[in-house]
């Protein structure tokens, strides 16, 4: 596929479909979170890089990496703590 804006997209119903399949699985509470949030941080990348063109910029998209992987990290952190 040539098209980066329909490859992304394709990559955000395919993590939406997977975070979707892991919420409904039988797995433990804390491993669909883990899956979920781990689906939700690759939906954020693409659309980061995608669709704000940040990939055009990397080393403001690798700012926007690190803030993301932050923020992931906390959210894991206090729902595991909780």
């Amino acid at each position: 596929m040539r098209d980066p804006l329909i490859r992304a997209w394709l990559i955000l119903i395919a993590a939406s479909l997977g975070a979707t399949a892991a919420a409904l699985s039988p797995l433990p509470g804390r491993v669909a979170m883990v899956v979920v949030l781990a689906l939700a941080w690759v939906k954020a990348r693409v659309v980061l890089a995608a669709y704000l063109e940040l990939d055009e910029t990397p080393p403001i998209r690798r700012a926007f990496d690190l803030a993301l992987a932050l923020f992931m990290a906390l959210a894991g952190l206090l729902y595991l703590i909780a």
